[in-house]
Order: C-alpha cells, then structure tokens, then sequence
C-alpha cells in the first residue's frame, strides 16, 4: 500500500491524503507540504474575537516534551472562543547552547537560556492570525479542550499539556512550556484558560 509521510510531524499517511491525520498540516503526494500548509480550510474565524492574553512560548506535539528538532517557537493566544498556537519556526538552539557551556560554563548554561527566551519572544511579536495557516500551529475552540493541565517535576521543565479535540473532531494532544517561564505563571496561564472554557461553554448552551 503506497503512503506518504508528513514533513511536519512525520506521521505515515495514506498516499491520497490530501492533509495530515494527526497535525492537519496539507501535504501532496511526494511528502511536501502544499502551499497552504497549516490549518486547512475552513480555518478558525479568530481574527474578530477578543483576545484574553498571548505569550511567546514553544509547542511540542505529544504528550510530553520531545526532541529538539520537534519544538516550534511561536505564540500561545487565549481568545473568548479558542486557545492557539502560532507557529514560527523550528526552535532548535543546541549547538548555541553547547558553545556557550563551553566558553562560560556554568554561567554559559544560564545564558544560552536567557538567549533562547529573548529570541522566541521577539520571533512571537512579529506573528499574527496569518501564521495558522503554517505547518505546526493549531486551534482548538474552548468547547472541545478536555484537559489543561500544568505538569512537570524536579528533573523537568513545568509545561501546560493541552489535550482537545480539532477542526476535524480528532484528538490531539500538545505540550507548551519555555524556558524561563515559571510554574506560578503556567498555573496563573491555565487558571485563565480554564476559566474561559467554562464561559465559551456557557455562551454555547445559551
């Protein structure tokens, strides 16, 4: 049976597929992501909603936080009626952060993460409703999250785990965190987000 393999999550896909099952990122069939890459059609209404609160964060899609190579940097945005992710880009800083822990030690592990922190933050002020079309973001409506949840430990980084349901109605699972960013503020973040479901709930059985 021919398949093909997303280029944004790796997931195998049926060689017909005209989107990713898992992701919703369009491919064609040699494995390429189709201009429209992203969110596909229909696309969230977002744009005329009021926002509650965005931050420069990473996404990781999973249950836990994985490779390096599989974080995007983007932007976290809570509206009245959806939470999103806007994608903006690969965020893998590795190789600048062994460098540094190279030259500077100890004083170069905290640095490299001060670094990362200011770039994914300045690269999150220049995104805009735009870049959900862009393979990695998602948007799920406030009615279809079934778990948020701040979770972590001594040997992690505290991280929010979103579990939700799609434009499509399948299930997926993301995990944001970034460095720098505190577990108060994750659970001052997931307070918000909760808050905010239970309102679009309402609104929706009105």
């Amino acid at each position: 049976m021919n398949s093909v393999k997303c280029p944004a999550c790796k997931l195998t896909n049926f060689a017909s597929a005209a989107v990713c099952r898992r992701c919703g990122a369009a491919i064609n069939a040699l494995g390429q992501l189709s201009s429209d890459a992203g969110l596909p059609d229909p696309q969230p209404d977002v744009a005329a909603d009021t926002v509650l609160f965005e931050i420069g964060v990473k996404s990781n899609q999973g249950p836990k936080i994985g490779p390096s190579k599989n974080q995007l940097m983007g932007k976290l945005v809570l509206t009245s009626s959806r939470l999103c992710f806007l994608a903006g880009g690969t965020s893998d800083s590795t190789a600048s952060k062994i460098l540094l822990r190279a030259l500077l030690g100890a004083a170069g592990s905290v640095a490299a993460e001060l670094l990362e922190g200011l770039r994914i933050q300045q690269r999150a002020k220049t995104l805009d409703w735009s870049a959900l079309r862009r393979a990695g973001s998602w948007a799920y409506d406030l009615a279809e999250i079934e778990v948020c949840e701040v979770t972590g430990s001594i040997w992690t980084l505290p991280s929010l785990r979103i579990l939700g349901r799609t434009w499509n109605q399948s299930q997926e699972s993301n995990v944001i965190y970034r460095q720098g960013l505190s577990k108060r503020r994750l659970l001052e973040i997931n307070l918000q987000i909760q808050l905010a479901v239970v309102e679009r709930q309402k609104s929706l059985r009105n």
